[in-house]
This record gives C-alpha cells, sequence and structure tokens, in this order.
C-alpha cells in the first residue's frame, strides 16, 4: 500500500526547497536501508509551489460545480453519454478520498538542524 506524506517547506527561493526536499528523501532513505522501518520504499515527489491546502480548495471548488451541475440535471448522460457514469463515480469517490484527507490534522514540526561532527 502506498501512503504520502505532505511536508511544506518555507524557502527563500525554489532551489533552497529542492535541497530541502533531497535531504528529506536523503533520510527517508537512511531510515529505509537502516531497517528502521523494514520494507518499506521511498519515492522522492514533485516539488509543487505553492500552498496544497490551495489546491485542495480549488479542487473542492470544481467537485462542488460539476456535482451541482449533475445533481440539478444541467449536465446529464445525454450531455457526455460516454463519460457521464465515469464523471459522476469520480466525484464520489474523490469526494470520499478528499473527506479522508481533509480531516487528518497537520502535525507542526520545527525543523532543527544537528550539527555534523
Amino acid at each position: 500500500m502506498q501512503y504520502s506524506v505532505i511536508i511544506s517547506i518555507d524557502a527563500p527561493d525554489e532551489g533552497s526547497a529542492f535541497e530541502m526536499r533531497d535531504e528529506l528523501a536523503g533520510a527517508l532513505e537512511d531510515a529505509r536501508d537502516s531497517a528502521v522501518v523494514p520494507g518499506a520504499t521511498t519515492v522522492t515527489g514533485e516539488l509543487i509551489q505553492g500552498d496544497v491546502e490551495a489546491v485542495l480548495e480549488s479542487y473542492q471548488r470544481l467537485h462542488d460545480g460539476l456535482s451541482d451541475m449533475v445533481e440539478g440535471g444541467r449536465l446529464a448522460v445525454s450531455d457526455i453519454p460516454n463519460d457521464y457514469q465515469w464523471l459522476v463515480e469520480s466525484l464520489a469517490s474523490l469526494a470520499n478520498r478528499v473527506g479522508e484527507v481533509s480531516s487528518l490534522a497537520p502535525v507542526p514540526h520545527e525543523a532543527t538542524r544537528v550539527a555534523s561532527a
């Protein structure tokens, strides 16, 4: 099973943010290699500029608008016969996933640097 961890980085520029992301990925790989987390693998994801909360809020507005169109009859099977069922099922599935994600409370953590010996 795959899990996602979202970490927000406040950095002075994109280069610094990439460096921090790479450091975090390296720390995760070190934990994996030292068997702290046996069997886990590490995937380094993309750096997304901006706040993930804003992206989720935008998605939620899109979802709500499409749902209103479907439920209000402004978007019907006859409009998109080949895609209507997929759209309805996708909206329902994503609404459940967004509900799961938004119910998670963020865990604030102040990063600390450990001086190299």
